[in-house]
């Protein structure tokens, strides 16, 4: 019970500082107020989704804890394991072929790798192009 009133407690607190901000703001809405929410409560919903992934998934949270701690960059990591990798290649790579590519090549990031790769598989974007994760054209 003393857990639920601390939650209503941030939630109330933190729609008070998204109110006071949004009424002070200078917003210039494109598309229509309509279309402001949608993407508002859509990036709330996001958050919220991130969140429960990583709190209620052992492998996620395995994965995240180096990164979440501050003992390990995501940018830095992700550079040095993306940086042998031909920008030609990864038009073409699926999520699954890239990290298996990775696993292969050893390393201490193995095992993370191979937990990143069965994340992939049970979310369902390991048979995607990694293109098509960033937005980017084939």
């Amino acid at each position: 019970m003393a857990s639920l009133n601390v939650q209503r407690d941030v939630a109330e607190a933190q729609a008070k500082v998204l109110s006071t901000g949004l009424e002070h703001a200078d917003i210039n809405i494109v598309g229509g107020e309509s279309v402001f929410f949608d993407r508002l409560i859509g990036a709330i919903s996001l958050g919220k989704g991130v969140d429960g992934f990583v709190n209620h998934s052992d492998v996620a949270s395995t994965i995240a804890e180096p990164w979440l701690n501050g003992s390990s960059s995501f940018f830095d990591d992700i550079a040095g394991l993306l940086g042998s990798v031909d920008t030609d290649d990864l038009k073409n790579l699926t999520v699954s072929a890239l990290l298996m590519q990775l696993i292969n090549k050893g390393g201490p990031n193995r095992g993370k790798l191979e937990q990143l790769l069965e994340t992939a598989q049970n979310l369902g974007f390991a048979d995607q192009p990694v293109a098509a994760l960033t937005g980017s054209k084939q």
